[in-house]
Formats: C-alpha cells, structure tokens, sequence
C-alpha cells in the first residue's frame, strides 16, 4: 500500500476553488484541463469513507481533493502546532507518480482507465472547528507542511506521507453547507 509521497512542491498560480455541497461534503480544485483529467489516489472504506486526491498526470503536483462520504467527524480541529522550524513551504505539494505507472505504460490499453486510480484501503475522519475544516487520512506525527495560499494546508509526516489536508478560512456560509452536508452524509 502507498500513501502519496510528497516529492516537492511548485508555485501554486491558480486561485483555489472550493465548494460544499449536499452530495459532496468537500471539494477543493485548484484548475486542471477536462483534456487533461488528473490521476486520483482515492482512500476507500466502502461503508465508511470515500476521499479522491487528484494528481497532474505531467508533474504530480496536487490538483483536487474531494471528500465524497465520511462518517466520522469532530467539531475539534487537532491542528498539530509542533511542526519543526523550517517545516513550512509556500505553494503546491507534488508527489510520486509510482503508484500510476501503469497509466504510462505505452502498451496500455487506452480505454481501460484502472490506471488513472490508486486505491488505498483505510478511513479518514473530518475535523473542523470556527473557520477551519480538517480532512484527516492518518493519525501520524506532523513534520512538514505545505500552504497554498494561506487557504489549504497539506501535512506530511517524517516519511513524506500526506497525512492530513486543512482549509482555512471558511467563511459562514462555506461553514454552514458544509454542517448540512455531513449531517446528510450520516455524520456524527
């Protein structure tokens, strides 16, 4: 099993985009091209949880989060405030393209898309607090982290490993449709 290894990061150019919805409890897009569709590292408990992480195919950096279905929420945010000095970058996370390798193969056939997904048994748990909403996928210890935009908030432990994924500054409305969204998605 991999987790999505983080490998770098780039200047993150595109504003966020973001909506919560009644179907969908989270989405974060930050622009990629229909002709272009990213890979997606997808965390999967069917009964529990489903979050969809898209990856730019050309240079793995992060293009999308979507939550689609969690159980588990917290109205306290676990933000971990001990990240080391110097633990913090400015931009977009980039990862391994590994788990997709398969999608580069030139002997693929193009219609079969099973490449273009990453799946990774397991649960997450939504977080959020006044202004903020954390998507947790791992419970481990907090090394670095990488901001876009001083709105989303990419944590990785000691291994590199996205562990959890944070936006900040929600504004009221962002905050209610979200309350509405998990209660529809059997939250508690």
């Amino acid at each position: 099993m991999m987790w999505l290894k983080h490998t770098g990061v780039v200047p993150a150019v595109l504003p966020i985009q973001r909506q919560f919805g009644p179907y969908v409890p989270v989405s974060v897009t930050i622009g990629y091209s229909a002709y272009d569709p990213p890979l997606y590292w997808r965390l999967d408990d069917p009964k529990f949880n489903l979050v969809e992480i898209g990856i730019d195919r050309r240079g793995g950096h992060f293009v999308s989060l979507t939550v689609v279905f969690c159980k588990e929420t917290s109205q306290t945010l676990s933000r971990a405030e001990n990240a080391p000095a110097g633990g913090d970058a400015d931009g977009l996370p980039v990862f391994s393209l590994e788990p997709w390798a398969a999608a580069f193969d030139p002997e693929r056939d193009v219609y079969d898309t099973r490449a273009e997904f990453y799946d990774v048994p397991g649960r997450c748990r939504i977080e959020k607090d006044a202004d903020a909403v954390r998507v947790v996928l791992s419970s481990d210890a907090i090394q670095h982290r990488v901001i876009t935009h001083g709105e989303l908030v990419s944590e990785f432990n000691s291994s590199g490993e996205l562990c959890a994924i944070s936006l900040l500054k929600l504004s009221p409305q962002e905050k209610k449709m979200l309350e509405e969204s998990l209660m529809g998605a059997g939250a508690h």
